[in-house]
């Protein structure tokens, strides 16, 4: 357990400075050693410890005929078989920038030490960490004919889009880190659909909103209800809801416009577009009736539409 021996450390340490001991500490190259010789607790040390005794006091002649090249070729092998390739191998299929990470930092404490390595596994870490927020992963979900449900499809024509309609999924909290990058990807999505009428925001997998992603969307909104785009939530968490509400966005998209899936949001838009295309028929029907009541002429045009709608035969 390593935190087991770093807190053992840190007592000894401690306790060594209360009595006016030497510092406690533990050698990379004697753990090597004694890994490698599958060694399983402590009782190794002690047996170490009593062969060194007798080493140094009847063999410490031999050890002077020893080259250190032989020493160090010692170390090396014992040090080479605590590498866990498979485990590199592993991040290499998984994530490469772990890899890139994993294999940078063993490098430079091969070349520097063990402190400058650590030091620097830190700030790698870090920046691959805020790279990830800042650049979150996200989805325009289809609709699957199999269940009638929305999804993150791996193939493109795998589902089906709805006109006039994007769902968009982000995997990440809404913060100041990423929120430029989020509202920059709806925008063009946005931009890239001709005709589009509503977006509805799948918000399941945003757990969080703060001050400056909040102004950020305050102001996506205003654009794209300019635009005569429709905002519509679905599945957001309660977390989300509550800093929604916190920064008075929830009375400015209206609580209708919020739903429990995306099947049901989706549901809502095709129910008004029926609803439109029916008003729309109903005053051409009007048009029509009065049109040829006054006995005027239709335009042909508008006569040849008249007749596919079945308006006039």
């Amino acid at each position: 357990d390593a935190n087991q021996e770093l807190l053992a450390l840190g007592v000894a340490n401690v306790m060594a400075s209360a009595a006016q001991g030497f510092p406690v500490s533990a050698s990379q190259s004697r753990s090597s050693v004694v890994d490698a010789l599958g060694a399983k607790s402590q009782v190794a040390q002690l047996v170490a410890a009593g062969g060194l005794i007798l080493f140094l006091l009847f063999l410490t002649p031999l050890l002077a005929l020893m080259p250190k090249a032989a020493l160090g070729a010692i170390l090396i092998v014992t040090a080479f078989g605590m590498l866990e390739t498979a485990s590199l191998r592993m991040l290499l299929r998984i994530d490469r920038s772990e890899f890139a990470i994993a294999v940078g930092v063993t490098l430079i404490i091969l070349l520097t030490g063990v402190v400058p390595g650590i030091i620097a596994g830190l700030l790698l870490s870090l920046i691959d960490v805020l790279y990830e927020i800042s650049r979150p992963r996200d989805a325009v979900l289809r609709r699957l004919p199999s269940d009638g449900k929305f999804h993150d499809c791996l193939d493109p024509d795998e589902g089906e889009s709805v006109p006039g309609l994007i769902v968009y999924r982000l995997y990440a909290p809404l913060i100041f880190a990423n929120a430029r990058y989020v509202m920059a990807r709806i925008r063009e999505l946005v931009d890239q659909s001709a005709g589009l009428e509503c977006l509805v925001i799948d918000a399941q997998a945003i757990s969080d909103l703060d001050v400056t992603a909040a102004q950020r969307f305050t102001e996506l909104y205003q654009e794209l209800t300019e635009l005569g785009v429709e905002i519509k939530i679905a599945d957001s968490p309660r977390p989300f809801r509550e800093q929604l509400t916190k920064v008075g966005l929830s009375s400015k998209v209206g609580s209708e416009h919020f739903y429990v899936s995306v099947k049901k949001a989706v549901e809502s838009f095709e129910r008004r577009k029926a609803l439109d295309a029916g008003h729309a028929k109903g005053k051409a029907i009007v048009r029509a009736n009065a049109v040829a009541g006054a006995g005027i002429p239709l335009h042909p045009g508008a006569e040849k539409f008249y007749k596919e709608v079945g308006l006039v035969k």
